[in-house]
């Protein structure tokens, strides 16, 4: 079919209605129906459905086709209009889901390879953690590390609403065909609550990252202890981001487009926050 749609226009004429401008983006073929009355009923439609639509996706076609028909109804649009939609639905339903069924088969092998490390090697690099934590917890002033703890609790809150809302959002969009998909994000998180990473500043707030690094310049300990932490991490952070793992932009992010001197930097914040995260 054809997809030859005047959404632009349909933008423009919706401009500052953002409950319809994004219905457009999220079911871009709305703009080829032809009545804009009708298409303003769709969109407020959309906007109060998004959950149900998102649902219908992974259903079964026969079954969301009849479920969906019965709701269009309700919002009295014409017949000409609801034809078009149902079609261009039925085209898009069908692209979403042999693409998520096509992609989530790739991300058997991630998850394999990330419930791997998780189970077998984050225990050991956790056990390395309390080690050095152990030799690090006397020597580091009370206030310095009250400081470095709410930097961590910043940081780990911020991710946990990232999670929730990541999860909320994937198992709209993939459950159930996709949920190696899911699987494989779930698994990320898990990881990243383990082994933190503040290279890009996730979370963080007020003068965080330059007060850590400072620490370093105060206590000798530090940079000895750095010498073999940044060896561990490089290690792990190796399995973690193999190709086997499928590692992806925006979720397990370690290093990326760093030069060797901010990724020491980046590690020497790294070796405070997972020390202490306990």
């Amino acid at each position: 079919m054809t997809k030859l749609l005047p959404i632009l226009a349909l933008l423009t004429a919706l401009a500052g209605q953002a409950q319809d401008a994004q219905c457009l983006v999220d079911l871009p073929f709305i703009g080829a129906i032809a009545n804009k009355s009708d298409v303003e009923k769709l969109c407020r439609f959309y906007s109060d459905n998004r959950t149900f639509l998102l649902e219908q996706k992974n259903a079964a076609p026969d079954s969301s086709r009849h479920k969906i028909a019965n709701k269009l109804n309700d919002i009295a649009l014409s017949k000409e209009s609801t034809e078009t939609f149902m079609a261009f639905w039925q085209e898009a339903q069908l692209e979403h889901q042999q693409k998520t069924s096509s992609r989530d088969s790739l991300y058997i092998e991630g998850v394999d390879c990330l419930l791997k490390i998780n189970e077998q090697e984050l225990p050991k690099f956790q056990q390395y953690l309390l080690e050095v934590k152990a030799r690090l917890e006397p020597v580091i002033s009370e206030s310095d590390k009250a400081s470095i703890r709410q930097g961590i609790s910043d940081y780990l809150h911020f991710t946990d609403q990232m999670k929730t809302r990541f999860y909320q959002e994937e198992m709209l969009l993939y459950h159930p065909l996709g949920d190696h998909i899911i699987a494989y994000n779930q698994l990320s998180f898990a990881i990243i609550s383990k082994v933190i990473t503040s290279e890009y500043g996730f979370g963080l707030k007020r003068n965080y990252k330059p007060f850590l690094l400072s620490l370093y310049d105060q206590y000798s300990i530090l940079n000895a202890e750095f010498e073999f932490y940044k060896v561990r991490e490089a290690a792990i952070v190796s399995q973690i981001t193999h190709t086997s793992c499928l590692k992806r932009i925006g979720i397990l992010r370690f290093y990326d487009g760093l030069n060797a001197e901010q990724k020491l930097q980046a590690m020497k914040v790294n070796m405070l926050m997972n020390v202490f995260k306990w």
